[in-house]
């Protein structure tokens, strides 16, 4: 019975041990992210690669518009990507 407490002493400091998951600092972005302001303060961010005809990419479920990464330059190629 004595080792339990032990164990959870050491569990506990384990966890003071590991950095935060997130940090005050905010994350690089990308040269390409442009960013425009609408209504109440609402900031929205987009890349925008290539000319022409525009195609959006739209995600979704928390995502952000690096899940199409692998598909902008493709795209570009042709169209005016924009996620």
């Amino acid at each position: 019975m004595r080792l339990i407490p032990r164990y959870m002493i050491l569990i506990v400091l384990a966890l003071l041990a590991v950095p935060p998951f997130s940090s005050a600092q905010e994350p690089k972005q990308p040269p390409e992210l442009k960013k425009v302001t609408v209504a109440d303060g609402v900031e929205l961010r987009y890349v925008e690669k290539g000319k022409g005809v525009p195609v959006i990419f739209v995600h979704g479920a928390g995502m952000g518009y690096s899940t199409w990464d692998n598909h902008l330059g493709p795209f570009a190629e042709s169209y005016r990507a924009i996620a």
